[in-house]
């Protein structure tokens, strides 16, 4: 089953501070614990339309769209909508400034119909410094069952920062494999592992 889900990963190259473009002048963002009543403890920013009240700023293919339903825990907020994800739709978020080398995301991920093998996929697109858009897997298996579920961290792979470098990134979901629902994305982007 690893080895089948590593092949359905999308492909990313990075090689440390080659491919990234710095990102000279990053916005402060407001920071908060938002699943430390889950143990985490780490200081998280709410990514670009991640409470998913708004489409704005999201680019969707594949059928994917705005849906009601928001996750019960109100993490991001009261909100009467979450993101819906057919099989093989994609959503990709606003470009967000993220350094070092491993931003982590976690959101919260709900399967509303049955799918034998369920498989959903995020990663991060950048532009390397010749103007190329890229893009690199988050290692992480969303699980979920038709309840709302807090997922695990997910962490970009490969070095693609220089230490103390930055960037702007995009998160793009990829519904692989049957039917996600998505609400409050975070982004931990200074993280250090």
């Amino acid at each position: 089953m690893a080895a089948s889900i590593a092949l359905l990963a999308p492909a990313g190259t990075a090689s440390a501070g080659l491919l990234s473009e710095s990102a000279t002048d990053c916005p402060s963002y407001a920071t908060s614990k938002p699943f430390a009543r889950w143990l985490d403890y780490f200081n998280y920013s709410l990514a670009p339309g991640g409470s998913f009240e708004s489409a704005s700023g999201w680019t969707f293919t594949g059928g994917a769209k705005l849906t009601t339903g928001n996750e019960p825990y109100n993490v991001g907020g009261p909100g009467t909508s979450s993101l819906l994800l057919p099989g093989g739709a994609t959503a990709t978020s606003a470009p967000m400034c993220v350094g070092l080398d491993k931003p982590t995301v976690r959101f919260f991920a709900r399967r509303p119909s049955f799918a034998l093998t369920p498989l959903m996929t995020v990663e991060g697109v950048y532009k390397d410094k010749a103007g190329v858009t890229r893009s690199l897997p988050f290692v992480g298996v969303p699980l979920a069952g038709g309840g709302w579920s807090l997922q695990l961290p997910m962490v970009a792979t490969g070095a693609v920062l220089e230490l103390g470098d930055q960037t702007m990134m995009q998160f793009r979901f990829r519904a692989v494999a049957g039917t996600w629902q998505v609400d409050d994305l975070y982004v931990d982007p200074w993280r250090r592992i």
